[in-house]
This record gives structure tokens, C-alpha cells and sequence, in this order.
């Protein structure tokens, strides 16, 4: 399976250096060296297959380095490039998951479909879905075991177990 890891935002220094924003908790993994990524371009769909150099974690930030790429004028390009890997569901520890299995999901509540994941925000200690209702508003609810009842990835359904003021206009 194909996975976004990462988003390069910007060059470090003169060496061919770039910062990514990570979607993965596993980028030490992802990135490690001579493992090849997939950099596609998220308008064009470009695809390019480089090899990883180098990998640190600098302030919060992935900072990489692709073989043969050792000059600041030769990566630039990439700024904006998605970063994808091609990992298996069998790689996660039991009940982790990855963004791109969450996103979709159908979020039920008391048997009753409240709406569907469209995003997964990771807040530093915990992580949030974005959640989209059937009238296009949108809440934040947290990603966590004990609002959680049972996440079932293969059907797409995430059942939750809230508590009063969790879900907005919540009759309860």
C-alpha cells in the first residue's frame, strides 16, 4: 500500500538539505538511509523515486537528504512534493493506524452515522479527527481509547463513545 509520510516544505542549508512535514510517527523508520521514497508532485502527479541519504530531527522538523542530491540547487524543485512509501498494514503495532486508513471512516455514535473522518490532526499528545457532518460542519474529536469504542479500518467505520459537549447539538 502506498502511503503519504510526508510533505517537503523547504530547503536546509547548502548541502541538499530539505525540512518535510511528517504524517507518520514512524519517521526515524520511513526515512531510513538507502530506503527509496516516492516524491509526487500533488498537482502534476509527477513521480520520482529517490533513495534516502540522510535523516535528523531538528527542531521539531524531518530533515532529509536524498543520494546523489548533495546541493541546495538540486533538490529545490521538490519544495511542495508529497512524500509517499510503500509500507504494509502489517508493519503498525497493534492499534495504530495510519492517517490515510482513518480518513473516510463513518463515525457512529448510539448506532446512528454522525458523520466521516476528513482529517487527522496530530495536536503533539494526542490526535484529533476532523470530523464532517451530513450538513458540511465540521468538529474536532479526539482520537483517544477512552472516546473510542471499536475502530474497524477494513469496513471504514470508527464507533465512538463520548462524553456531553463532545458532539455539537448533541440532544443529550
Amino acid at each position: 500500500m502506498l502511503v503519504l509520510v510526508g510533505k517537503i516544505v523547504a530547503t536546509y542549508g547548502l548541502m541538499g538539505a530539505l525540512k518535510v512535514y511528517s504524517y507518520s510517527d514512524f519517521s526515524k523508520k520511513r526515512y531510513q538511509k538507502n530506503s527509496e521514497v516516492i516524491l509526487i508532485h500533488p498537482e502534476t502527479q509527477q513521480k520520482i523515486i529517490l533513495k534516502i541519504a540522510s535523516y535528523q530531527k531538528i527542531k521539531n522538523m524531518d530533515v532529509i537528504t536524498f543520494i546523489d542530491f548533495n546541493d541546495i540547487n538540486l533538490v529545490e524543485k521538490y519544495i511542495g512534493y508529497e512524500i509517499y512509501k510503500e509500507v504494509s498494514s502489517d508493519d503498525l503495532p497493534k492499534d495504530h493506524y495510519y492517517y490515510s486508513d482513518l480518513l473516510d471512516c463513518s463515525i457512529v455514535y448510539q448506532d446512528i452515522v454522525i458523520g466521516k473522518v476528513i482529517a487527522v490532526i496530530d495536536f503533539g499528545r494526542q490526535y484529533n479527527l476532523r470530523i464532517e457532518q451530513p450538513d458540511k460542519t465540521t468538529f474536532l474529536y479526539p482520537f483517544i481509547d477512552n472516546f473510542l469504542e471499536n475502530v474497524d479500518v477494513k469496513k471504514k467505520i470508527i464507533k465512538i463513545k463520548p462524553i456531553k459537549g463532545m458532539i455539537p447539538d448533541e440532544k443529550n
